[in-house]
């Protein structure tokens, strides 16, 4: 069987989207936490809230840099990553 080596785009790809996911967990738990937790007529809710938006979109940026570094490439030319992570 044949070992498939990650290119060095990859690897990076790879390692940001471990460091982006636990951050992230800290900071959904943290949010979810604290909107289950405060009156809903709270100041701080409507921030709260916007950052769980903003928590959640970056999750999807992690899970395209896992999937590009997940593939194989065949080496064919430069790809533009952010079309890539509108597939």
């Amino acid at each position: 069987m044949r070992r498939l080596i990650a290119d060095p785009p990859a690897q990076m790809a790879a390692s940001a989207a471990r460091g982006i996911n636990d951050e992230l967990t800290v900071i959904l738990n943290s949010v979810v936490e604290s909107l289950e937790t405060l009156d809903s007529e709270h100041p701080a809710r409507p921030l709260l809230l916007d950052l769980e938006l903003a928590a959640k979109r970056c999750v999807l940026i992690s899970t395209g840099l896992q999937r590009y570094s997940q593939r194989r490439t065949a080496r064919l030319g430069p790809r533009d990553f952010i079309s890539f992570l509108e597939q």
